[in-house]
């Protein structure tokens, strides 16, 4: 995203990243501790799913990034 092969959308210097804040969050969370969020919701675990492919981030059978 940042290698200079994408444009990347930027308000007053900063990137702009348009994507749902909450899952997003979850997203971050899950990549700095390598663990699966508990989910409220099966629409809360759909969402996360969705983002994961959004960002081409794909786990393994035990949840792992692979």
């Amino acid at each position: 995203m940042f290698g200079g092969k994408v444009v990347v959308p930027k308000i007053n210097n900063r990137v702009f990243i348009d994507r749902d804040g909450e899952t997003f969050a979850l997203i971050i969370s899950f990549l700095r501790n390598g663990r699966l969020p508990i989910f409220d919701s099966k629409e809360q675990q759909k969402k996360f799913m969705n983002e994961l492919e959004f960002w081409n981030i794909v786990l393994n059978q035990q949840g792992n990034v692979m």
